[in-house]
């Protein structure tokens, strides 16, 4: 996780609210992060140049600073003064923000290689996580996100509201829901004038409170992103909400299972444009058409993908295919899944303990000791459909209902 808390970034947007005029001090940053690195005190890197205060107030980005000062700081910290003057990052940061929100993978490649990342820059910094984001580098996006974490207060406001936005674009990327949301929710009182990021916050939004089951907040959301749908370019992510959409509304809304069969029928390499693939057959699901999700799932023989085996496994499961069960148990011996990493690997080692056939006392201790604490923070928009039915069959055989009533409690006051 990142080391940004929720309440951390409400007050940083709030600060970015009230700071709408301010430019970039480029060396505000600079200043702080060599002055950190190098373990040196204020009064270390000041004296002889300026007073303490100055030096702070330039380092938090509250006055204009004098070239003169500058130099003379730069030089003791050992620092190129005209490489950090002459760059252009903030421009490239918002290009590649642009590309990243078309999908334009070869331009971030192209733009990236402009940067000298010899010398700090929060800019840079973020540039380069946009660009990890493409080859799903996540720990050196998280380093360079935490980096930059301490001296955000230097950002302008348009780098703030990327800075704002990755951290969200992180969560989202990692399944961190949670967090995700904390973050998102800071941004409720903001208004992004650059449409691109205001559209990617609100996607990110979208795909957050599905995923933790907010559905009246995600329609909400989606309501507000559907006029720049229909006039912005198509993408991979705009057509995955749109599924997810359809997903909710799919229990009133005929057209669904159609419109969620022509998504796989449309994609003619599923490995390409797999999490619309993936979400397709999760809609599908989700709004009954288990036998459909099995036949697409053993027609395509994509069991080597542990994101279409729990659909396969779900599916199984619902209808309580045991005859299916032994060729399950066989595929995931395959996969050798051996550590809960994500939200895929949990919800397979639990369908083992079900198809196994576990007794009902072994089955709620896994779903209250393993399965419970991990998707308080990584859930899952279909996977915990089952754990929730498993486990309130388990405690009704068991005539566990003092359990199950403090179940149901929880469970209903976060509907």
């Amino acid at each position: 996780m990142l080391k940004t808390t929720g309440t951390d970034l409400i007050n940083y947007v709030k600060n970015l609210k009230k700071s709408n005029a301010m430019h970039l001090n480029v060396f505000s940053a600079i200043l702080k992060r060599e002055r950190l690195q190098q373990n040196l005190t204020l009064e270390e890197v000041s004296s002889g140049i300026c007073s303490v205060s100055y030096l702070s107030k330039l380092e938090n980005n509250q006055i204009e600073p004098k070239d003169d000062y500058l130099k003379f700081l730069f030089d003791r910290l050992s620092i190129d003064y005209n490489q950090a003057r002459d760059n252009d990052y903030e421009r490239i940061l918002l290009e590649m923000i642009k590309a990243y929100f078309l999908e334009n993978y070869d331009k971030i490649h192209d733009l990236v290689k402009k940067i000298d990342f010899s010398m700090f820059d929060c800019n840079a910094s973020l540039c380069k996580v946009v660009y990890d984001f493409t080859i799903s580098d996540f720990d050196d996006a998280k380093k360079l996100l935490n980096e930059v974490d301490d001296v955000k207060n230097c950002l302008s406001v348009e780098s703030g509201e990327v800075f704002v936005y990755l951290l969200s674009e992180y969560s989202v990327l990692t399944n961190d829901y949670s967090s995700s949301l904390e973050y998102l929710a800071s941004t409720n009182n903001y208004y992004f004038k650059d449409r691109i990021i205001r559209d990617l916050i609100l996607e990110n939004y979208c795909i957050t409170t599905y995923h933790i089951t907010k559905n009246y907040k995600f329609i909400k959301l989606y309501e507000s992103l559907a006029p720049d749908f229909k006039i912005a370019y198509p993408s991979n992510r705009s057509s995955k909400i749109n599924i997810l959409y359809k997903t909710l509304l799919g229990l009133d809304d005929g057209s669904s299972y159609n419109d969620l069969i022509s998504v796989i029928d449309s994609i003619n390499d599923p490995l390409a444009d797999f999490e619309n693939y993936y979400y397709a057959l999760v809609g599908l699901c989700r709004i009954g058409y288990f036998t459909d999700v099995i036949s697409i799932i053993e027609a395509s023989g994509m069991y080597y993908k542990k994101e279409i085996l729990c659909v396969y496994g779900f599916a199984i499961c619902t209808l309580r295919l045991k005859n299916k069960y032994l060729h399950f148990l066989d595929l995931i011996e395959n996969l050798k899944i051996d550590k809960i990493r994500d939200q895929h690997d949990l919800f397979i080692m639990f369908l083992r303990e079900i198809f196994l056939r576990k007794s009902p006392i072994d089955i709620a201790d896994y779903i209250r000791h393993v399965v419970r604490p991990f998707i308080e923070t990584f859930p899952h928009a279909l996977y915990d459909k089952c754990y929730y039915y498993e486990y309130y069959e388990a405690l009704t055989s068991l005539s566990k209902y003092k359990d199950l009533s403090i179940f149901l409690k929880e469970k209903i006051r976060y509907i």
